[in-house]
Formats: structure tokens, C-alpha cells, sequence
């Protein structure tokens, strides 16, 4: 009678510890929905942007330990058609202790005019070269940064740039030997390397300086300049 007893007491205690923490993905959820989240650079200065998220499985792009956006259906490579999303790594826009290899800025290339929603190219922009110690705001700075010429010394190593951890990571670079596709004729590497990330996330942009409109609805045309 005592051991169903402590039975019963430890389904009710697993019951109660079921219904009173949320799962860690509805926590991950609830905080890509915070508005310290909905933020990113346009031309210099911070605007809001709102990504979209889901609960779906395998959906939601995550960077270290933020949630960036449900990835979009479709267009699975950049598009002429579509703004950009840069990612920028190191940044100081999003932060976290612990996670200071995931530490970047979000830079738009556009926005709608009054704001709206758009499908958005995903860009990695990883910084290779240590001297260049910028923190980007702008994608004028990202193209102009990726002119310049870094020509790496005989000692250097992939641990030596800044983004190394997220070029291991993420594009799977690990050694020099790799980075090679990405030099100039005369053996110079960009300063900062900016390749695609092959999927869009669906979000809206507006200017802070401007008032949202009343709807919400994307104001975009179809063609938008980049």
C-alpha cells in the first residue's frame, strides 16, 4: 500500500512539474517575441525589425542563442527581388555573456517606404581580418569593407579572425587551405567575407523616425531598389 502510495505522489509531482515550466521551446518562442529582439541597422542607424517565428520543427533559424526567424517557403537563393538580411559577426547589437562568439549586428539593406513585410536574403558577413575592428552599420560599410585587401602573414591562423568560431561552425571552414576560393589573383583576402546563407526569413521593417502604419500591412512594392 506504501509503494503505490509514493507512486501516485511522484506522478502527481512529474504531473506538477509538467504543467508549471514551460518547454524550452516555447521559451526560445516567447523570448524571440521580446522587443529587445526586434531590432537591426539601416543605413547607419537602428530601426525596428520583426522577424516572424513558428513553432514548427526545423523552421526557425537559430544563431547561437538567439532565434533570427522562420525560415521562408521558397527562394532558396538570393533573389534580385529581395532585400538583405546581413549577419554580422563580432557585432555589438546583440549581445550575451557566455555567447560571445554568436555576439553581431543585424543590417538591412532596404526598407519598404512607411515600412511593411518582406521575405528577406540571408547574408553571412563574417570579419577575417583582426585589424578591422569596425562596428558595422550600414551595408555601405559591409561592401566597402569587403574591398579591402588582407593579406594574410605566413603565422596566420584561422583562430586569429574574429569570426573564426562561426566560420568553423557555420560554413564549416576550419584551415586556410579552405578560405582559398575566396582570394583575389594577387593572394589578398577580403576583409570581411560576405557569402549567402541560401534561405530568407520573412519580416517586417520600419524606420523608428517614422510612425508605423495603423494596419501593419507592407506598404512594399513588388521590385523593390537595392
Amino acid at each position: 500500500m506504501r509503494t503505490r502510495a509514493v507512486r501516485i505522489a511522484a506522478a502527481l509531482l512529474c504531473t506538477a512539474v509538467s504543467f508549471g515550466a514551460a518547454p524550452s521551446s516555447e521559451i526560445d518562442f516567447a523570448e524571440a517575441q521580446q522587443p529587445q529582439s526586434n531590432k537591426a541597422f539601416y543605413d547607419g542607424r537602428e530601426i525596428d525589425f520583426t522577424p516572424s517565428h513558428t513553432r514548427l520543427p526545423g523552421r526557425e533559424f537559430k544563431f547561437g542563442p538567439w532565434n533570427v526567424g522562420a525560415r521562408a517557403n521558397g527562394h532558396p537563393k538570393p533573389s534580385d527581388h529581395s532585400p538583405n538580411l546581413y549577419l554580422v559577426v563580432p557585432g555589438t547589437q546583440f549581445e550575451r555573456s557566455g555567447n560571445e562568439a554568436f555576439n553581431h549586428n543585424r543590417i538591412v539593406s532596404t526598407i519598404p517606404k512607411g515600412g511593411g513585410a518582406w521575405d528577406w536574403d540571408v547574408y553571412w558577413a563574417l570579419v577575417i581580418d583582426p585589424t578591422l575592428t569596425i562596428d558595422f552599420h550600414s551595408e555601405r560599410e559591409l561592401l566597402v569593407a569587403a574591398q579591402e585587401e588582407f593579406m594574410p602573414p605566413s603565422d596566420f591562423t584561422l583562430e586569429k579572425a574574429p569570426a573564426q568560431e562561426v566560420l568553423r561552425d557555420v560554413l564549416k571552414i576550419k584551415t586556410m587551405a579552405q578560405l582559398q576560393k575566396y582570394r583575389r589573383p594577387d593572394g589578398t583576402l577580403p576583409g570581411i567575407l560576405i557569402v549567402p546563407a541560401n534561405f530568407t526569413v520573412h519580416g517586417t521593417a520600419y524606420d523608428v523616425d517614422n510612425v508605423r502604419p495603423e494596419n501593419e500591412k507592407s506598404t512594399a512594392k513588388a521590385n523593390p531598389q537595392r
